[in-house]
């Protein structure tokens, strides 16, 4: 009897690597990788009738919110906690300032705006921010 051994297959494996790195360089041209913005959101350029987006703001009547690198919010250039912040928006907005409004409940803050109307919350945050 005649026993024959068979050689195996192979495939030239010398290619492959250029194959697969030329798809590696393809992909990376053609692929477009996207950097995390933020919330996006297009804010209105158009001022409400009757209004004038332009005038000055009065510092009593700014509330200013920054929220740092370390995820803290500050008002008034003090650490506040997310549990305090609705009571301390409320008590500036609602105030019973100089323009007594009739429905205001406030103390008359002079630190706090004079009208709900009036009122401005300007929130800002470092790039760091989560």
């Amino acid at each position: 009897m005649k026993t024959s051994r068979r050689q195996s297959a192979t495939v030239n494996a010398g290619s492959m690597a250029d194959i697969a790195f030329l798809l590696l360089i393809f992909f990376l041209v053609t692929t477009t990788i996207s950097a995390d913005k933020g919330i996006l959101r297009q804010l209105s350029a158009e001022c409400p009738p009757g209004t004038n987006c332009k005038a000055d703001i009065a510092e009593r009547n700014l509330l200013r919110i920054n929220i740092n690198a370390e995820n803290e919010i500050m008002v008034k250039n003090e650490i506040v906690p997310i549990e305090k912040l609705k009571q301390f928006v409320i008590e500036f907005v609602d105030n019973n300032g100089s323009d007594s409004c009739g429905y205001c409940n406030g103390n008359k803050n002079e630190q706090s705006s004079d009208h709900p109307k009036k009122a401005v919350i300007s929130l800002s945050h470092d790039a760091l921010t989560s």
